[in-house]
Parts: structure tokens; sequence; C-alpha cells
């Protein structure tokens, strides 16, 4: 019972923890080096954000914050969203998943037809 407000809190660090637990058969993940063939940006040069804040801990974004950009089109603090790619290759927000399986040459690709975000389709 009282690790429940420490779990809530620490988003971040039980993410890591669940990378950890997970074994290399079962990995889900995206590997680093794709990870980091994903843009990166900084807060004030995005236009078309929805939130204000990161939907992974929940903090608003500041100027110059760097923020990755996933295929589609929702953007995280970097920090933020490595630790979940790591664990989880999908966004966080729509579920996407931001890489395709490798191919028989060991080539990843970058999904090109990750669904638009949800707030796109409400006009």
């Amino acid at each position: 019972m009282l690790l429940v407000p420490v779990l809530c809190f620490c988003l971040p660090c039980v993410i890591r923890l669940m990378g950890m637990l997970q074994g290399p058969q079962r990995r889900k993940g995206a590997r680093q080096d794709e990870i980091e063939k994903l843009p990166v940006v900084k807060y004030r040069e995005v236009q078309d954000m929805e939130d204000d804040a990161c939907a992974i801990c929940l903090v608003e974004y500041e100027a110059e914050d760097e923020l990755r950009k996933l295929p589609c089109r929702h953007a995280f603090h970097k920090t933020c969203v490595d630790s979940w790619l790591a664990v989880n290759a999908s966004c966080p927000n729509c579920r996407a998943r931001c890489f395709e399986e490798e191919d028989g040459e060991g080539e990843e690709k970058i999904a090109d037809d990750a669904p638009a975000p949800v707030g796109d389709n409400l006009a």
C-alpha cells in the first residue's frame, strides 16, 4: 500500500524497471540506434503541438526543452520517450508502432503509414 504513491510519482523509474525485468526473448522495445534516428526538435520550434505537457512525465514544456518527434507526429521530452521506446516501441498516446520489424537484411525502417494523432481527426 505504501508503494502506490511512489510508483505513481516515479513513472520513468517504473518504465526503466520494466525494461530490466524483460528477458531478451520478450523484447518489445526498440534498440538505441533505432531510437536515435527519430528527429529531435526544440519545443519552441514545434508549431503543431496538441499538448503543453509531456504525456509521460506530465511536466509542462519549456522553450528550450528537447522533444523527440515520433512518426505519428506526437512529441515528448527526449529523455522520457527514449526510456519508453526502449521498453515498448509504440507511441504512448496513440499506440502506433514507431518502427517496422527488421527485414531479412537487418535494416530497420520507420513506419510511414502510422495513423494520424487522434486530435487531427476532430475537425
